[in-house]
């Protein structure tokens, strides 16, 4: 797949001259709706053999409407991208799904992560990375602004639900709940530092593979 970037790079410079700088933002750029592609797709395959598709599917969609404003870590490597999403967003779906919690429990899950989501995005969001960079001060508040929208239009969902004794949408809250949560501890420090670590390890698996092919 690295290799297919490569070469859509190489064909857009035949036709328009760029910078390393600009080359590095197009190529993360490309990177990105590749892995979300493969990542939605590999990750919806493996929800429909566990029977939790439509639970799954709600979960990658929060987190991608967040993602989009409110930025995030990356894997350094679209496998690894892909690999761990497949994990994370079916085991949030599994958890979903068979996992009882009561609706007062719910409630008190997203209360904790509303206040969470809030803390994280005031202080880190947007979350950038050095392959893409968000220097200008305006769109950097525009960003976290609708960060905050998005996060206060699902907590009053949440609230609405609650008052209503709509239990109907306890899995629906759970799943958003949870998806919401994740994206958010990827604005943090700690989020980066967990990202770096997978890309280490996996890193170094794929160092001893390489040592043993070699022998």
């Amino acid at each position: 797949m690295e290799r297919l970037i490569q070469k859509i790079i190489k064909t857009y410079k035949k036709h328009d001259q760029i910078d390393q700088s600009q080359e590095a933002i197009l190529e993360y750029g490309i990177y990105l709706i590749f892995s979300t592609i493969l990542g939605a797709i590999c990750t919806l395959g493996v929800s429909i053999l566990l029977g939790i598709f439509s639970i799954v599917a709600m979960i990658l969609l929060t987190m991608s409407i967040l993602r989009y404003v409110s930025g995030g870590a990356h894997f350094i490597k679209m496998g690894h991208c892909i690999f761990m999403t497949v994990v994370i967003t079916n085991t949030m779906g599994l958890v979903v799904q068979y996992i009882p919690i009561s609706f007062g429990g719910i409630f008190t899950l997203s209360l904790f992560c509303f206040i969470f989501a809030l803390r994280n995005i005031l202080r880190y969001a947007p979350a950038d990375t050095p392959q893409k960079p968000i220097d200008n001060k305006h769109h950097r508040k525009k960003l976290r602004q609708q960060s905050l929208v998005l996060i206060c239009i699902w907590f009053i969902g949440v609230i609405l639900s609650f008052v209503n004794d709509w239990k109907t949408t306890s899995k629906v809250l759970l799943a958003t709940t949870l998806a919401i949560a994740w994206q958010c501890f990827t604005l943090t420090p700690k989020g980066y530092q967990f990202y770096a670590q997978i890309d280490t390890f996996f890193e170094k698996i794929k160092g001893k593979k390489q040592k043993k092919e070699a022998l």
